[in-house]
């Protein structure tokens, strides 16, 4: 009875230190997913200072024994049990896959062989009306194990949660997406891709987004028509021509001697101008005065 006692407590502790070892890698996983390190980790573990852990792995790693190869550091152990974690992990979401897929099989196989019986010995009524019934049940089994339809229209059954989530923000090709450059415009991610007849006919055709980035957004980018360098949103190239550009014409100025000489060029050549008009009336000017 002793022996027998022994050996389920011996039983009971092995137990318990693999879900000691099953807790601790996926904590130290978790840590790795939140980019923590050794020290971090071992600090938010034992509820101390990164200083004072600092110091405990390098008083550990003092203390640990040389072997004939080299010595593991605590950070080394660190790096192994983040492998060992990420391994396990993968691991067993494959299994988890591979039940799923397995599963499905079976009982899409199932429903494929019922149909078929039931289909053989029936009427044209009765037929579509089991396969109204058969997309029913489909459905229903479906919203009890979790999932629901993608509510942009698709037609694809998520995971409620983080599946549904990522489904519907990032890879669903019926969601709204806005032009990227953002002057307003939204359209489906289908229809962004879509790619029109007429640019069939090049090399490189290009899609819908293009077309409207590169050609047709009052948001794109481009070259001052003056080019004075500047490349300025379609929207605001007027503006940017009439006020700001420093190749902009201004009104010419006279000579202020009279003779009817005008001097004009772009806002960036105003002072050339005006030297020029300074030169003019001491040197050139019919009405200047001379000795």
């Amino acid at each position: 009875e002793k022996r027998a006692q022994a050996e389920a407590q011996v039983l009971l502790d092995e137990k318990k230190a693999a879900q000691d070892e099953i807790l601790r890698l996926t904590l130290v996983a978790s840590a790795d997913a939140a980019g923590m390190d050794a020290v971090a980790f071992k600090a938010q573990q034992e509820g101390i200072s990164l200083l004072e852990a600092e110091k405990a792995i390098e008083e550990e790693n003092k203390s640990r024994p040389v072997t004939e190869g080299a010595i593991v550091t605590v950070e080394e152990e660190f790096e192994a049990s983040i492998a060992e974690a990420k391994r396990r992990v993968e691991l067993e979401k494959q299994q988890r896959r591979d039940a799923i897929e397995a599963k499905g099989k079976d009982e899409a196989a199932r429903e494929a062989w019922l149909s078929k019986r039931e289909d053989a010995v029936t009427s044209p009524r009765t037929k579509a009306r089991r396969k109204l019934l058969r997309l029913l049940y489909k459905a229903t089994r479906r919203q009890n194990q979790g999932y629901v339809i993608c509510e942009w229209g698709c037609g694809q059954w998520c995971v409620i949660g983080r599946e549904k989530t990522f489904h519907e923000k990032e890879s669903c090709a019926k969601r709204i997406m806005p032009c990227l450059l953002g002057c307003g415009c939204r359209m489906r991610e289908e229809q962004w891709l879509e790619i029109p007849d007429e640019e069939m006919a090049f090399e490189e055709p290009r899609n819908r987004q293009q077309i409207h980035e590169q050609d047709e957004c009052p948001k794109r980018l481009i070259p001052c028509e003056r080019r004075c360098g500047e490349f300025v949103a379609a929207d605001k190239l007027e503006h940017h021509m009439a006020c700001l550009c420093i190749k902009r014409p201004f009104p010419p100025i006279r000579c202020r001697l009279g003779c009817g000489e005008l001097f004009a060029g772009g806002a960036h050549e105003i002072l050339k101008c005006e030297e020029d008009r300074l030169e003019h009336e001491q040197e050139m000017c019919p009405r200047r005065m001379v000795r």
